[in-house]
């Protein structure tokens, strides 16, 4: 007990008594609610840890479906090249069977013409080389350009009320867009 524990009376004695006890119980870690707090504390982190588990396995999991996504592509681009370098030289050498055919037959080879069968290729699997993407097509057409069209095609004008009223044909262009999906 400190100097001046002398001065406490008897009720002050027991509070001081017991906060040198809950003291020594905290330094110890042994006191009730450092305890708990702790549980608790412990509760929460294994929480935290199992989630940040769930996430890396989670990550884990995508990975390896890129990893796995990408020696397909891999393995199919192979195979496609494959499939294109093949074609490719066992058409050099029919031209060049065919050049020595002609030759011994006393004729000049023409080079041969340059097929491409596209369903064949696409029914073997052979990818295309270039991806096409989305294009956007504008015309610009003036309102009696669009009337002399469905003129032609036979079909009437669906105008607005305000041109059903006689306010005559504009010189205004009118944009029509088209979209190429391949």
């Amino acid at each position: 007990m400190p100097a001046n524990s002398g001065k406490l009376n008897g009720c002050n004695k027991r509070a001081w008594s017991q906060i040198e006890q809950t003291l020594k119980d905290l330094e110890n870690g042994r006191h009730e609610g450092y305890r708990r707090k702790l549980d608790l504390l412990e509760e929460r982190m294994k929480a935290r840890l199992d989630t940040c588990e769930a996430q890396r396995r989670e990550r884990m999991r995508n990975v390896m479906m890129i990893y796995e996504a990408e020696v397909k592509a891999a393995n199919d681009d192979l195979k496609a090249e494959k499939e294109t370098l093949k074609e490719r030289m066992l058409q050099e050498l029919r031209e060049k069977k065919r050049k020595i055919m002609l030759q011994a037959q006393g004729l000049k080879a023409k080079p041969m013409a340059k097929t491409r069968n596209k369903k064949q290729r696409l029914s073997n699997g052979v990818s295309r080389q270039k991806e096409l993407s989305f294009r956007t097509i504008r015309f610009t057409l003036t309102l009696d350009e669009i009337k002399y069209d469905l003129a032609k095609m036979k079909k009437p004008l669906q105008t607005s009320k305000s041109a059903e009223k006689g306010s005559g044909p504009t010189r205004t262009r009118r944009s029509t867009r088209l979209t190429r999906r391949s």
